[in-house]
């Protein structure tokens, strides 16, 4: 349970023997969240003994091979593990990620037994949130690639504060089920007088704010849609040497996503989606040193796969 991100892959373009290609899971009590799904995901997924049959929602950034040709094995896998699904799978994406999914489904007779939900995105038309519940909601946010691309914003909602029971007593509130409408932030009324939850609760806590953002180019407009965040998971294709390259191709260099979540006072940042011609470490710690030269006083880290970060009060620790 509790509020954990994996990291599945980190690479671009390929997956490498030591490096799969992009891909972060969220835990949130019990619910999992895969953001993108490229060749090998499956393999990652039973190397860091996480089920694919827990998957509740899969958000595909981008059509880019890179990011979605480990949708399908998924797809049938969740039928052949030996245990019914019962609950659907819902997929979202760009407009296409729907007739990929069913196109290559029926060409290769994929057999399910569970429903597929597919939540097409209309980039600035379709409703921003597209999955809510009530502790966490998921947004969409526009890219700038070279087909249609979102970075996804994982919200925690604020978590009621402490319930004041001697409040409670005092005020004549039976113990049971009314004293949970309160914690849930909603109003009772008792003996004809109307009980708000501010007066029995504590200061509500905070919830983390999580981005994944890839693939894109530099854009002001992102920097407001991160604003505050305390962690976001930003792609680190190219060194600063090859921003030319980075700029046509609409990636960013290392110092590029330093810029940007510095402008936007993102608490930690973790880098991500690593040109295939970066294979030794040096290279990454490269990428590395040149974030941290544009915003030296943020918390910025390399991603590796298999890297798990666990929620604590205001940020996530690396485990």
């Amino acid at each position: 349970m509790g509020f954990n991100i994996n990291i599945i892959g980190t690479g671009g373009t390929r997956p490498l023997h030591n490096r799969y290609l992009s891909s972060v899971l969220i835990e949130y009590n019990g619910d999992n969240f895969l953001f993108d799904c490229g060749e090998g995901t499956q393999m990652s997924l039973r190397k860091q003994k996480i089920s694919w049959q827990k998957i509740k929602m899969i958000c595909i950034t981008h059509l880019h091979a890179d990011h979605i040709t480990g949708l399908l094995g998924i797809i049938m896998l969740m039928s052949q593990s030996g245990e019914t699904r019962k609950d659907p799978l819902i997929i979202a994406g760009p407009v296409g990620i729907k007739n990929y999914a069913k196109t290559n489904i029926d060409m290769l007779k994929i057999y399910k037994n569970y429903e597929i939900i597919y939540k097409e995105i209309i980039i600035d038309k379709t409703e921003k949130i597209i999955y809510e519940d009530k502790t966490k909601k998921i947004e969409y946010t526009r890219l700038k690639h070279s087909i249609e691309c979102v970075g996804y914003l994982f919200i925690e909602k604020d978590k009621p504060g402490k319930f004041n029971t001697e409040k409670a007593e005092e005020l004549n509130i039976p113990k049971g089920p009314i004293r949970k409408t309160l914690q849930d932030g909603k109003e009772i009324l008792i003996n004809g007088k109307i009980i708000k939850p501010s007066e029995i609760l504590g200061k509500s806590k905070k919830g983390l704010k999580v981005a994944y953002i890839t693939d894109t180019g530099y854009f002001k407009e992102l920097i407001q849609q991160i604003k505050n965040f305390n962690l976001v998971i930003i792609e680190s294709t190219f060194k600063n040497e090859l921003k030319k390259e980075a700029d046509k191709k609409l990636h960013l260099t290392a110092g590029g996503a330093a810029n940007i979540v510095k402008q936007a006072k993102v608490l930690q940042t973790g880098l991500i989606h690593f040109s295939e011609r970066y294979t030794l470490r040096k290279d990454l710690e490269n990428l590395l040193k040149e974030a941290k030269l544009e915003y030296p006083d943020g918390e910025i880290f390399l991603t590796k796969d298999g890297m798990r970060l666990e929620a604590s009060k205001n940020n996530f620790i690396i485990k």
